[in-house]
């Protein structure tokens, strides 16, 4: 049925009306004038006041009026102390309230003095800065710390020297032999890293890599059995500063810079594996896949690289102060894919400050007073508030040395979800600082004292694996003070012999709660390989000699081993005589 048309009578009367939209077109705030709008705005709070600069060009300017925020500056800052002091709250109650001209300044006066002129709300920022404790952090380096004049590195029975006096050199530790050198101290640059890629160097084939003081570095292979050396890369210089730490597994490379800096590279299309080593070729220029830079510099630090079935895993374990809570220990890991691609970073600290902190609120709350083990006591005071001397990270171990002759070995745990740290266990026995701890992933460490006379062997994986699973305080505090590790250290040593004057080893088996002092009870020969020189000229022939009378040493630097040897890089004279001390196990 057809619709009835409207009549033009209903049209009339029943036409709906539609509500039109209002529009103001007038500007309520455009026609005051400026005195107007700044009489308003002094009376609105600071966080509405730097709103309203963000309304308009006009409302930016008369927003940081200079006046305002002086009537600001002077409530918040000048007021408050100014009714607190007796004289001015009676005598003078008017100077207590603003005014350009009889306002009461106190200390601030030197603001209002004639002829200087003061910006106003970059004052207010700063005393509301200082009160809230809130600030941007720079560091200046004043001076930089002396290189080292001597590189070392170790891996399968030979070891690798490198200095600004000599080239890069080889050894063999059995018998002594120096195997060959290469050119790598640049012209315009001292070398400050060693590095070598464990995943594809073997017994005759070594992969090296050196860092620059100018942030390049380059790539050496050598073929042990032709003691031949060839330059496969070549990085150019960097605006980063000197690289203090490299690790590499090809074909990935990190690199540690001085001005705090993380770089992960990945050779993309260099030359394939062929025989577990590199093809004789030269690398294309490399991709980096990430950097990190931190705000402050962490000492000591170590970087390592290892591989996993989905990808590869770049690591960085670095020491940092925690205010009253003493030092702790952080690591960062850096996950990649089997194709470079970033998965994600995680961070992760030892639990330690957890008991600091609880040790802090503790006592600060009223309580019972208690006999207290001053001896003890002072112990966990001094402990808490050492810095460590070195880091050790090898998957899933981390050791930390200090210089109260302590170390402290922690467990790691890491999966694709999370990264743990649990709670650490103290290790007792040496008698003087350690200065370098070595920590393998097997559960092996090695350490050495400040002054490279004392050397220790430890075994780890047992005594964490019963009982560090933990990181609560509860667990911590249930391991005794400090939470410590109930192992053994053995302990090597050289001693003369009283029948001839050659030098023989033994070792020390000893229980951490002994006294250090007391007399072994095992005396068991090891043999002593000899010391290698580093700081003879090039024109001594001796320098490819072995020392048969063992020098003292007065400080030592690097350690390493293996399971047939240990090697410590010592020091004499002030550091300028270095030496390389081997043990042999066999």
């Amino acid at each position: 049925m057809p619709k009835r048309r409207r009549d033009e009578e209903d049209s009339e009367v029943f036409t709906p009306v539609k509500r039109s939209r209002s529009y103001y077109s007038i500007d309520r705030l455009s026609v005051l004038s400026d005195e107007l709008v700044l009489r308003i705005l002094s009376y609105l709070p600071v966080h509405s006041l730097l709103r309203c600069q963000s309304i308009s060009r006009r409302f930016h300017t008369l927003a940081g009026d200079s006046e305002v925020w002086k009537e600001k500056y002077y409530a918040r800052f000048v007021r408050p102390r100014a009714r607190r002091i007796p004289g001015i709250k009676v005598s003078a109650l008017s100077h207590t309230h603003y005014s350009s001209k009889l306002s009461k300044w106190l200390d601030d006066d030197h603001l209002v003095r004639k002829g200087r002129e003061t910006n106003w709300k970059s004052q207010y920022r700063l005393r509301h800065n200082w009160s809230k404790g809130s600030c941007r952090m720079k560091e200046l380096d004043v001076a930089q710390p002396p290189i080292p004049s001597a590189l070392v590195k170790y891996h399968q029975g030979m070891v690798v020297t490198l200095n600004i006096e000599h080239d890069l050199r080889v050894w063999r530790l059995k018998d002594g032999t120096f195997l060959g050198e290469v050119r790598a101290v640049g012209e315009h640059s001292t070398p400050t890293s060693l590095s070598i890629d464990a995943g594809i160097s073997t017994a005759e084939h070594i992969t090296l890599t050196v860092g620059y003081e100018n942030g390049s570095f380059r790539i050496f292979d050598m073929q042990v059995s032709s003691a031949k050396f060839t330059k496969r890369y070549a990085h150019p210089a960097s605006s980063n500063g000197a690289i203090s730490s490299i690790a590499s597994t090809f074909p990935y490379l990190l690199t540690l810079s001085q001005d705090k800096t993380l770089s992960l590279y990945r050779f993309e299309d260099g030359p394939e594996l062929a025989g577990n080593r590199l093809q004789p070729s030269t690398l294309s220029d490399p991709a980096l896949l990430s950097s990190l830079i931190a705000s402050q510099a962490y000492h000591p630090v170590t970087v390592s690289i290892r591989t996993t079935s989905l990808g590869v895993i770049a690591c960085i374990a670095y020491s940092y102060s925690r205010l009253r809570l003493g030092w702790n220990i952080g690591l960062q890991e850096l996950l990649l894919d089997r194709f470079g691609k970033e998965i994600s970073s995680r961070i992760a600290w030892t639990p330690d400050w957890l008991e600091r902190s609880a040790n802090v609120l503790y006592d600060s709350v009223d309580h019972e007073p208690e006999i207290i083990d001053f001896g003890v006591e002072l112990s966990r005071q001094a402990f808490i508030r050492t810095k460590p001397t070195s880091l050790s990270y090898s998957h899933p171990y981390l050791l930390a040395s200090y210089p109260d002759n302590t170390l402290k070995v922690y467990q790691v745990s890491s999966t694709a979800d999370f990264l743990t740290i649990a709670s650490g266990r103290r290790l007792w026995g040496h008698t003087s600082g350690v200065s370098g701890a070595e920590v393998s992933d097997r559960g092996k460490a090695v350490s050495v004292s400040s002054k490279g006379n004392d050397i220790r062997i430890w075994e780890l994986e047992e005594g964490l694996g019963k009982s560090s699973s933990s990181s609560s305080i509860s667990n911590l505090a249930s391991t005794g003070s400090g939470g410590i590790l109930q192992r053994s250290s053995i302990r090597v040593q050289a001693i003369p012999s009283s029948d001839n004057n050659k030098i023989k080893h033994h070792y020390q088996h000893r229980h951490l709660f002994d006294d250090p002092n007391a007399p072994t009870n095992t005396d068991q020969p090891l043999k002593y390989w000899g010391d290698i020189p580093l700081t003879k000229s090039n024109l001594d022939p001796s320098i490819h000699e072995v020392t048969s009378t063992p020098m003292e040493p007065e400080a030592a630097g690097y350690i390493a081993f293996d399971d047939e040897q240990v090697i410590v890089l010592n020091h004499r004279a002030g550091g300028e005589q270095q030496y390389i001390t081997c043990y042999d196990f066999t």
